[in-house]
């Protein structure tokens, strides 16, 4: 639906100048969970991904406001052994943990170098809404799916900073590359002290309408 969106703008928008940018970006992310010591030594950081609509609305010469909908997956494990009372290992398996979530980034974007080749920096806040929450366990022959999303706050907030390039590839296109990190700053668990960090490696295609 995102590219039919896209694809149907891009069509029917008129050449001419316009503050507005509409595009695809989308990428790996790295999630490390912290805000308490055991989940923090406990779980490893997973790579998933995420992609979406960016928005940019040009403000000034350097300043722009940054928005936009993608959807998230965080990503992390526990890899958890079993031993008998004598210490030896009978039994082993790697417990994952997966957020499903919607973001509405809203940032201030600022160009560091404005020309065909530009760099720019990112800070805001990122809305996010969890859909699904789902442990898994798995002991190498089957997996275990456990939907666990009622022990989860479905709304929270995190901060935005990143940093990215954009090159012009004509008059109404350009591709960029940005490394995005997203703090978690609201309690991501009901019960408990929990939240999320996920940095994210985002390829664009951008669209002037």
């Amino acid at each position: 639906p995102f590219v039919i969106v896209f694809i149907l703008i891009s069509c029917t928008s008129k050449a001419q100048d316009s503050k507005f940018k509409i595009g695809l970006i989308g990428g790996p992310n790295y999630t490390s969970l912290f805000g308490n010591e055991v989940i923090k030594d406990a779980y490893n950081s997973g790579l998933q991904y995420n992609a979406g609509i960016g928005l940019d609305y040009h403000l000034v010469k350097r300043l722009s406001l940054i928005s936009g909908l993608l959807l998230e997956q965080n990503y992390s494990y526990a890899d958890i052994h079993y031993t008998d009372q004598f210490g030896t290992p009978t039994y082993s398996t790697i417990a994952k943990s997966t957020f499903h979530q919607l973001n509405l980034p809203i940032a201030l974007k600022i160009k560091l170098i404005d020309r065909k080749l530009n760099l720019y920096t990112n800070i805001g806040t990122n809305f996010q809404y969890l859909t699904k929450y789902i442990y898994s366990a798995d002991d190498g022959l089957n997996t275990r799916n456990f939907n666990q999303t009622n022990n989860y706050n479905r709304f929270n907030i995190g901060l935005i900073t990143s940093l990215g390039s954009s090159y012009k590839i004509s008059k109404f296109w350009n591709l960029s590359l940005e490394v995005r990190n997203n703090l978690g700053l609201s309690n991501a668990a009901k019960n408990g002290n929990l939240k999320i960090n996920s940095t994210s490696l985002l390829f664009g295609i951008h669209y002037h309408l």
